[in-house]
């Protein structure tokens, strides 16, 4: 009876853990070497605009929608974003093995908590309580500059800089992330961006479902 218990409860330990996320250190690996790309580059274009960075979670992904066949007619697909949908691109960029491992790691990503301190560059990270219950409150917003009026008041005159949470093939050496900013009604913009790595850096392959505002 006794030893019935303990393996029941073991059996319940067991399935009660949290599956470990094998891919923790590259995602940390990759959001470092972006942040600190992007820092550079703002300082080689003179940018002088001031940036709270997030880190977002895609909450879907599914295959690009295939372009109408007819002849100059093309559709245009809705802009991504960080907090939405990801269009994986048709090309043998990934296989059936890749695409079936990315939609396992949308598992494990949903108990991904970002710790800044993970971050090397030094960096101003939104608070993501904040933001979220500022979102919630301007649901109905009149318009967008109304909007940017009343987020500048709760964060300060700053831009939004935003980046998924990577998503890797099954080999680890390719990534999607998603990334965009936005600076007011109509500052902003956002690409789907594909890594790979290259002599151990992450360099961009290919940029996909662009959007500007």
């Amino acid at each position: 009876m006794i030893k019935n218990l303990i393996l029941l409860f073991l059996i319940v330990l067991l399935f009660s853990c949290k599956k470990e996320d094998e891919n923790l250190d590259l995602k940390y690996e990759v959001l470092n070497q972006i942040i600190s790309e992007d820092i550079l580059e703002n300082k080689a274009s003179g940018y002088t605009e001031k940036y709270l960075y997030k880190i977002s979670e895609p909450i879907d992904l599914k295959f690009r929608e295939k372009l109408s066949e007819k002849e100059n007619e093309i559709i245009e697909l809705p802009p991504p974003r960080s907090h939405g949908i990801i269009y994986l691109p048709e090309n043998g960029t990934f296989t059936k093995d890749d695409l079936a491992y990315i939609k396992i790691q949308l598992n494990t990503n949903s108990n991904f908590a970002f710790k800044p301190t993970k971050i090397i560059s030094k960096v101003e990270f939104i608070d993501t309580e904040k933001f979220k219950k500022f979102q919630k409150s301007q649901e109905n917003y009149v318009s967008a500059r109304d909007y940017w009026g009343k987020f500048r008041a709760e964060f300060g005159d700053k831009c939004l800089r935003n980046y998924s949470i990577p998503y890797f093939n099954k080999e680890k050496n390719i990534c999607i992330v998603i990334n965009s900013i936005s600076c007011g009604p109509l500052w902003g913009g956002g690409e789907t961006s594909v890594y790979k790595k290259t002599n151990g850096k992450w360099k961009v392959i290919q940029t996909l479902d662009h959007w500007v505002s």
